[in-house]
């Protein structure tokens, strides 16, 4: 796909287009962005996640749309079309997900209190769910999620 079969001054395919943002085109990419914007706003239009704002939801469908920009292979026969929704979708329920998950956290983190029976020592306490490694992938899964956004920017920039 190293040429387009377009016209001249004719638009490149999407599929025209991923090649070119793959190749590092970064109007390529932007247009791919202003092209699947609506998609990601209507699909984020009706979620409603708590504690989670409609513009955190738009910003991770535009992570599926980034992914599925530089995992997009012709030869798998799907048009990008059809893989960008998937993988926009793919993102969005995650981000949902993950969401229920922080939400359920103080239930999911505690520390029974009984009343009538304390415990000896300590160690008869149960743990709490929540680690260090919890903490440890919460912090750099928000460290990945910066960098992904620093990129979409400047991308975006023009």
């Amino acid at each position: 796909m190293a040429t387009s079969t377009a016209h001249p001054g004719a638009r490149p395919s999407p599929e025209e287009q991923v090649y070119l943002a793959q190749q590092g085109d970064e109007d390529a990419f932007a247009s791919i962005i202003s092209d699947y914007m609506p998609v990601v706003k209507a699909k984020t239009r009706d979620l409603s996640v708590q504690g989670v704002e409609r513009d955190d939801l738009i910003q991770e469908g535009l992570i599926g749309l980034m992914r599925a920009v530089h995992s997009y292979s012709a030869e798998q026969g799907a048009s990008f079309a059809t893989y960008a929704d998937r993988c926009i979708s793919n993102q969005l329920n995650s981000a949902i997900r993950a969401a229920l998950r922080r939400k359920n956290a103080p239930l999911n983190d505690y520390i029974p209190i009984d009343s009538g029976n304390q415990p000896e020592n300590a160690s008869q306490w149960e743990e709490p769910v929540s680690s260090a490694a919890s903490v440890e992938e919460a912090v750099i899964g928000k460290e990945r999620l910066d960098s992904i956004l620093d990129i979409i920017y400047r991308r975006l920039s023009k």
